[in-house]
């Protein structure tokens, strides 16, 4: 069974290239991005990395789920593109992990058997 989707783990390379690769690699059609994970430059909108990240997940129809515990933190152009990006279905950016995983993992719970 294909998982929902693969996690993203904090390492000394974060590309938009590494995102979709490990996607792929796994068979999972999301990615769930923890705050540890994503790089300063992330946040940074001049550098390029979330803009790219964003482009390149639409392009290959995938969608990720960044947390993002603290978003007042972050300069305010980051906030904007968090809110653009929470009106699509790529890319989005939660305060916690639990609403990030229910966005990418939205099937029903089984049933409890009494």
């Amino acid at each position: 069974m294909t998982p929902p989707f693969t996690e993203i783990l904090p390492s000394g390379a974060f590309s938009a290239h590494s995102v979709v690769s490990a996607a792929f690699e796994t068979g999972a059609a999301a990615v769930l991005i923890d705050r540890p994970a994503l790089p300063d430059a992330f946040f940074d909108l001049r550098s390029g990395l979330a803009g790219d990240l964003a482009q390149r997940l639409t392009l290959y129809g995938l969608r990720a789920a960044c947390v993002v515990p603290d978003l007042a933190v972050h300069p305010e152009r980051f906030r904007e593109f968090a809110r653009e990006a929470n009106r699509g279905e790529c890319v989005r950016v939660f305060a916690t992990r639990d609403d990030a995983v229910a966005w990418l993992d939205p099937s029903p719970a089984p049933p409890i058997s009494p």
